[in-house]
């Protein structure tokens, strides 16, 4: 009769089964992309934005803060047009912060807003190649939205293009944007901060009114997107967004809410631990929701699922 030697087989199962179980969980890293620009020295520009490069480094500040606190690495790189230069630099846990200058867009002085759009669309092509599926990606921006004008239709649509010498082709589409987003691996955070900045959302739940349908449909339906990505704007697509006197000082009324449950101290201007655990989006967009209920109104999408970026110890 054959004797079956169990004891090896049982123990290498369990020592499987212990691998798979016991794995110590891989952290995101999160990838910070930030566009901010005040609009300044622009021939037949728009008007000026003196707090948008304000917006620009609360939110970066308070993101990176948050990260070394939950113990995740960063990544970041944030493009600014300020005072009639255009810059780009890299903030990182590892190395702290250096230049990010793709050739082509040098040099970075004067009248050279017009190289904007191509580099963020550089800088979001640059993430892509780093980013893997574990991360979270946060794009921000701070600046000014428009309405163009689809001459096919022939009628106004307030479609929110980011434009930056006041020509609508010099801007960033929402398709343009999403496009870009979509390529990056990952979970995806869009926040922008702009007039008519809720065409930048849109929703993977064609049934907001009806959970059940939705849920049952939101794997099958081809015109559902399920890509990872969430976003939040300041205001619908019909309105603009505002921000108080630059003599007063403070950010842009929607980023001021973002930052007030992200946990920024305003008062001492400096990054700070907020009141909850866990940052999740739909607790971000209804605090910015419940506080601007004045001249704007912040947009997301209508999701059952939810996006954390934040579980923080200790709290």
């Amino acid at each position: 009769m054959k004797k079956y030697h169990l004891l090896p087989v049982l123990l290498t199962l369990l020592l499987t089964v212990s691998c798979d179980v016991f794995q110590p969980e891989v952290k995101p890293t999160i990838r910070i992309i930030t566009v901010a620009s005040d609009y300044k020295n622009l021939e037949n520009g728009p008007n000026n934005l003196p707090l948008s490069p304000v917006d620009q480094k609360g939110i970066k500040d308070q993101l990176e803060f948050l990260s070394q606190y939950a113990g995740y690495e960063y990544e970041g790189i944030h493009v600014t047009y300020e005072n009639g230069m255009l810059s780009a630099t890299r903030s990182s846990s590892r190395t702290g912060e250096s230049k990010f200058c793709p050739s082509e867009y040098l040099p970075y002085q004067g009248n050279s807003a017009k190289h904007m759009n191509p580099l963020i669309l550089d800088v979001l092509d640059t993430v892509a190649t780093e980013a893997q599926d574990n991360d979270i990606t946060v794009f921000y921006y701070s600046g000014h939205g428009a309405g163009y004008r689809d001459t096919l239709k022939m009628k106004w649509l307030k479609v929110g293009t980011l434009f930056f010498e006041g020509n609508s082709q010099d801007g960033l589409h929402p398709d343009e944007l999403h496009a870009a987003m979509a390529k990056i691996r990952g979970k995806k955070l869009i926040m922008i901060d702009a007039c008519y900045s809720g065409a930048f959302v849109y929703n993977d739940i064609n049934y907001p009114d009806s959970t059940d349908k939705a849920f049952d449909e939101l794997f099958t339906l081809p015109t559902i997107k399920n890509d990872n990505m969430w976003i939040m704007s300041a205001s619908k697509d019909t309105e603009q967004a505002y921000a108080p006197s630059s003599k007063k000082g403070g950010f842009s009324y929607f980023t001021q809410e973002v930052l007030n449950y992200l946990g920024y101290d305003s008062q001492a201007k400096e990054p700070a631990l907020p009141t909850k655990k866990d940052i999740c989006y739909s607790d971000i967009l209804s605090y910015a929701q419940e506080f601007i209920t004045y001249s704007q109104h912040p947009q997301g999408e209508d999701t059952i699922r939810d996006l954390c970026l934040f579980s923080l110890p200790n709290l």
